[in-house]
């Protein structure tokens, strides 16, 4: 699965990426170009800060909230 040119940021090989876990706890991982890596990428998980990875768990949590809500 190739990653298609992008405004988004994308981590070097070697480059340090946070995304969320499904627990909702901020993790820091290596970009090492495998699978996972671009797995989080094309989903939207992988953020150059953790500042950006923590506001965006935030309205993840909303968003869940408001699903619960509804059902």
């Amino acid at each position: 699965m190739s990653v298609p040119p992008s405004p988004r940021w994308l981590p070097r090989v070697g480059e340090h990426y946070f995304l969320m876990l499904g627990n909702g706890r901020i993790a820091r991982f290596p970009w090492n170009d495998t699978d996972f890596d671009r797995a989080a990428w094309h989903f939207g998980n992988c953020f150059h800060t953790q500042a950006q990875a923590e506001q965006a768990r935030e309205k993840i949590r909303e968003v869940l909230h408001m699903l619960h809500q509804s059902w």
